[in-house]
């Protein structure tokens, strides 16, 4: 059980930049910080203030991936993929 503790301080020493002495008296007990604790520890890379407007671009791209998606199994498969449902409910009706 040291052992993986040991591993783990260093991994946590060696990616956030803090000394190995450091990680391990802030990991001996539960040690809570705020987001702008943790970035300056360096346990994250920013803070989303907006988290809508944050993925927004997330959700465009989802988008127009789930639409190229339709196109293209409207193409390869005709009426079998009509909503993604058809072929199944045609194999379902047999």
């Amino acid at each position: 059980m040291l052992h993986h503790k040991a591993n783990l301080n260093g991994y946590l020493a060696y990616h956030t930049g803090q000394n190995l002495d450091r990680t391990n008296q802030d990991t001996h007990r539960d040690f809570f910080m705020s987001a702008k604790e943790a970035k300056e520890y360096g346990l994250i890379d920013g803070i989303i203030m907006n988290p809508l407007k944050g993925l927004q671009p997330l959700a465009a791209m989802a988008e127009a991936e789930t639409k190229f998606e339709s196109l293209v199994c409207k193409f390869l498969l005709g009426d079998f993929c009509s909503g993604g449902h058809g072929f199944i409910e045609e194999l379902n009706e047999e």
